[in-house]
């Protein structure tokens, strides 16, 4: 089957070649640089009704062409959708063409393509901030569920519900101020509601509300980078176990991440994961979430009031410090030390100090709390890297030349991703090699293998070279010794330039095996006989 782009030819010079042989044929015919601009300028031509009329060319004669040019494409495209495995009955993926456009579907990717934000409202004293609709939304059906409220109040928050989708920040503050909306945890007063983009825009910065501390990556640390050491050498259970890689959860991602990269052709030897330091990191690399809770709920809560009187004459500028520190211990961390004061004097650690806390300086308070809110501390790997990247580094580190003479150079892509397996290269323009290519194909195709016949003008050598440049991992040639029965053909190793005989009936599914990296080279010239040739 055809296999390269060639495919646009005059039509006798196919035909020519069907007569002689007796058969359909699929090698495309060759054309020189000057037929191929001619051709297309005449194409380019053929519709221009000025050129039309003065060449007396009857309408029949293009429609013609036209139709035949139709033809001949469409003769094409099912010749590389024969190349894709249909799955489940569906149209196959067009795996030589790809189209890159994003279907977001109907609802415009849940409506975050026209908006990205939500309307967030804050309570003027706690600051604690809340959704501005779900607050409205909430403060309405308890109204409307209250017996003793007002028909005409029900009826008008029924009509504010049923619009509130479609909502602004002033329609949502009118609402607010006109019913008396208050914050639903302290009784407060709200601000007006603002914006508060998902995307997180330049007003959700460092100096916002979230916490923003370093996050560690692996084996270049950020503390070697600076004090000049290198990169350290390690796995990546000793890089968590040193606090380097800062959970298992990351540690196995760089794993994964690391066997990916080195899979698809990047050099291990050059390969490493550097921590960015503190002033490279994003403002969002720690972030607090909150989920809305179906319906409010009352939770008992543990929390130690510390006593600033005397822990600001005990400690001075320090008494902050261990103001915040209480505020974060846990539960557990407050029946340990509510226990523990009672007989002796707590040991709290703030950093690098120890205080000593005592029991006139805190108490433990115990109380009810309404939440409307969950906090969640999501764990969220972002890469810094994408496709993009990954790709330019399988090109750049698969970049070779050939050993004593600079100018040839290759591509020595992994088969595993090389985007055609392997060409085949007809030694000779020669009529009697045309079955022998087309079994070739036709044993390729039966394995889904992409190829490309090569059989322009010029040496078998030159045709190897252009081969390899674009990173082409096998070739298959076709020569006069594959007339001998039965039919064999030469396999080429583009990075070693070795070659082997292989029956073209085992020619598939060595090839796949290669391509798949099941089989390695090495291994495939152990079960074949090797092929002196000629150098390249």
């Amino acid at each position: 089957m055809p296999c390269d782009d060639t495919w646009l030819s005059k039509e006798r010079a196919e035909t020519a070649v069907n007569k002689k042989v007796g058969r359909k044929t699929s090698i495309p015919p060759r054309f020189t640089k000057k037929t191929k601009l001619k051709l297309s300028e005449y194409l380019k031509n053929m519709a221009t009704p000025e050129i039309e009329a003065a060449n007396g060319a009857p309408k029949i004669d293009i429609d013609k062409a036209v139709t035949e040019l139709k033809a001949r494409k469409k003769k094409l495209e099912d010749t590389m959708f024969s190349f894709v495995h249909c799955r489940d009955g569906k149209s196959p993926f067009q795996l030589f063409y790809v189209v890159f456009r994003y279907d977001f579907g109907p609802m415009g990717a849940s409506g975050h393509v026209d908006r990205f934000a939500d309307w967030m409202v804050k309570d003027v004293k706690s600051g604690e901030c809340f959704r501005a609709d779900h607050l409205i939304k909430n403060a309405a059906e308890k109204i409307i569920a209250d017996k003793k409220a007002e028909e005409a109040t029900k009826s008008a928050l029924q009509d504010v519900l049923a619009r509130l989708e479609g909502f602004d920040d002033k329609d949502m503050q009118e609402v607010i101020t006109k019913f008396g909306f208050k914050s639903p945890t302290t009784g407060n007063d709200l601000t007006p509601p603002i914006a508060f983009n998902l995307m997180f825009p330049s007003q959700i910065g460092p100096t916002g509300d979230f916490k923003v501390r370093s996050y560690p990556m692996v084996l270049f640390s950020a503390c070697n980078q600076m004090d000049g050491q290198p990169a350290v050498s390690m796995t990546i259970g000793e890089a968590v176990e040193k606090g380097i890689v800062a959970n298992e959860t990351l540690g196995y991602y760089m794993a994964r991440t690391h066997m990916y990269l080195v899979k698809v052709g990047v050099d291990s030897r050059r390969l490493r994961f550097r921590q960015h330091l503190g002033n490279e990191m994003a403002h969002y690399a720690q972030l607090v979430a909150e989920k809305k809770l179906d319906e409010p709920r009352t939770v008992n809560v543990v929390e130690v009031v510390p006593n600033m009187a005397v822990l600001g004459k005990e400690f001075k500028k320090d008494a902050k410090r261990i103001q915040i520190a209480l505020a974060q211990m846990s539960e557990e961390s407050i029946e340990s030390l509510e226990k523990q004061i009672q007989t002796e004097a707590f040991k709290l650690k703030v950093d690098d100090d120890e205080f000593s806390l005592t029991s006139n300086m805190l108490s433990v308070k115990r109380s009810t709390k309404t939440v409307h809110v969950e906090e969640i501390t999501p764990s969220v790997i972002e890469p810094s890297f994408g496709i993009g990247r990954v790709m330019y580094a399988v090109l750049e580190h698969s970049f070779r030349q050939r050993e004593g003479d600079e100018q040839r150079t290759f591509l020595a892509l992994r088969p595993l991703v090389a985007p055609i397996k392997c060409s085949v290269l007809p030694i000779s323009a020669n009529e009697r090699l045309n079955p022998i290519i087309e079994a070739v194909c036709e044993e390729l195709n039966r394995y889904e293998l992409s190829h490309r016949v090569d059989d322009s003008a010029g040496s078998i050598g030159r045709r190897y070279a252009r081969t390899d440049e674009i990173g082409i991992p096998f070739g298959v040639t076709v020569d006069f010794e594959s007339e001998k029965e039965p039919w064999t053909v030469t396999v080429r190793h583009a990075e070693s330039m070795e070659q082997i005989r292989v029956d073209v009936t085992e020619l598939g599914s060595l090839v796949s095996a290669l391509s798949s990296e099941r089989m390695d080279w090495d291994t495939a010239k152990r079960m074949y006989p090797i092929f002196e040739a000629k150098s390249d």
